[in-house]
């Protein structure tokens, strides 16, 4: 009699949160034009994505000044991801990030950075935007811009040449780095006009105006 006989294996992969091994202090000096450096090694299955952030924002790296590098790690347990600025201006200033993900979920871990330099007057790095737009009554308004300069420059909003105060519906921030915000929560016709964002040295008295015309 002939018999059969089977063998079979089930083979499956595990999901894992993304981990983190990173030796970030909480915040970070450095002089202008000194070299930053952040190293962490990240593991997890899938393997995790490394994504660095600056006050929330994607870091560009253009592989001269900004240089981000991912290899294996030494014990062949996950990935080493490295952010390097050779040279830290005022626009370094803010809150890193990095945030490490895959299908089974996020993991992040942050630091500060303050980058200590000469007194500068306010210069615009981002334009306010978007520069115009026309919206419908009760849709929110978000401005964003980016003010630089040391020590960094207090932030206003205006519209029509007033200033804007932080009430209910209407928000203002500001980080470290120089960038702002503005949101309406629900606009109505009389939010329209030009709106402008004033960065000033309370001590020098200069300033630096942009605006956007709804």
């Amino acid at each position: 009699m002939v018999g059969e006989d089977k063998n079979s294996c089930i083979f499956q992969i595990v999901q894992v949160v993304p981990t983190i091994k990173a030796d970030f202090a909480k915040m970070q000096e450095r002089k202008e034009g000194a070299e930053f450096v952040l190293t962490a090694t990240l593991d997890g299955s899938p393997p995790p994505t490394a994504i660095w952030l600056l006050e929330g924002e994607p870091i560009v790296a253009d592989g001269e000044r900004i240089i981000i590098t991912e290899e294996e790690s030494e014990d062949g347990m996950g990935m080493t991801t490295t952010l390097r600025i050779t040279k830290v201006g005022d626009e370094d200033n803010g809150k890193y990030t990095l945030l490490a993900k895959n299908t089974a979920g996020e993991e992040k871990v942050d630091t500060l950075l303050d980058v200590m330099g000469k007194p500068k007057p306010p210069k615009v790095v981002k334009e306010i935007d978007p520069a115009q737009l026309t919206i419908p009554g009760k849709k929110k308004l978000h401005l964003t811009c980016k003010i630089a300069g040391f020590p960094a420059p207090e932030i206003k909003w205006y519209r029509d040449g007033n200033e804007i105060k932080v009430r209910k519906g209407v928000l203002v921030s500001q980080d470290a780095s120089g960038g702002a915000n503005l949101v309406l929560e629900k606009c109505e016709m009389s939010d329209a006009g030009v709106y402008s964002a004033k960065g000033k040295y309370i001590q020098l008295k200069k300033n630096i105006i942009k605006h956007i015309i709804l």
